[in-house]
């Protein structure tokens, strides 16, 4: 199936797609998983534990044992802020 030209948004539940393929919804996976960019596919939900956490620019902290933390410096800006369940 071929929806437009190149330059054309698709949404699904959406009026106003703001990528290739926008939607505002779940998205389900029957088999097969999500390929990446890079190559790699997903076919499971993660699992398992952090086995360590490493401290960036403008974070103090980490470690790989015990109660970890990490610290943020504010002067460092902020673009986004990712929970990892």
């Amino acid at each position: 199936m071929v929806l437009g030209d190149a330059s054309v948004n698709v949404g699904i539940g959406t009026s106003a797609p703001a990528q290739k393929l926008d939607v505002a919804g779940i998205i389900r996976s029957s088999s097969g998983g999500f390929l990446f960019p890079d190559g790699t596919t997903q076919t499971t939900a993660s699992s398992g534990t952090i086995s360590g956490i490493t401290a960036g620019s403008g974070l103090t902290g980490g470690g790989s044992s015990g109660a970890v933390s990490l610290a943020v410096d504010g002067t460092v800006a902020r673009t986004s802020v990712r929970k990892i369940v």
